[in-house]
């Protein structure tokens, strides 16, 4: 009797929290809300989101129909600032943005937007930025862990809470599973 107690107390909370999660997805939306219905089914749902404390997030409109976010983590002091990297300057490479969401930080390369000094400090904050190419003029070189799965979202435009998720160590364009993936309207 106690164990059956348990187990429906259990499915109980599981099912408020899964619930929770997604009555908080915006419907409709552009880029801005669509990362952030990646992020929350990220952090509700994906196991790697206790690999790490910092993750990069990438957006692409692939389509017409489909927008794609991947969520990457970053492992170790892996943004490397250098001398083209200063505030106010906008990068293709480098990440111009973030966002904290469950203390888990979440940056973004924005070309459109600026680097500022409040996204620095996070970075600093959270031990992910090395600087110490800055003053030797070296080249980037980018930690890649062959082992480590990406987890691409595919979001249907037209609602973004028609969404999927996948694991690949594929970068985007060269996962086929994207051909897969359907809006229906």
């Amino acid at each position: 009797m106690k164990y059956q107690k348990s187990l429906f107390i259990l499915i109980f909370i599981f099912g408020i929290s899964c619930s929770s999660y997604k009555s908080n997805l915006h419907r409709t939306g552009q880029k801005n809300e669509i990362i952030e219905n990646a992020i929350m089914d990220f952090l509700s749902t994906n196991s790697y989101r206790n690999k790490s404390n910092a993750f990069q997030i990438e957006y692409l409109d692939f389509n017409e129909n489909i927008a794609t976010v991947t969520i990457d983590a970053i492992i170790g002091k892996e943004l490397l600032l250098q001398k083209p990297d200063t505030i106010g300057n906008r990068s293709k490479w480098f990440p111009s943005k973030f966002r904290e969401k469950k203390n888990k930080l979440f940056v973004e390369v924005d070309s459109s937007h600026g680097l500022s000094r409040e996204t620095i400090s996070k970075m600093s904050e959270y031990g992910i930025l090395d600087s110490t190419k800055v003053k030797t003029g070296q080249a980037t070189l980018f930690k890649i862990d062959e082992s480590w799965k990406q987890t691409h979202y595919f979001f249907c435009k037209s609602n973004i809470t028609n969404y999927r998720s996948l694991k690949s160590t594929a970068v985007l364009g060269q996962d086929t599973r994207i051909e897969e993936f359907k809006c229906s309207e």
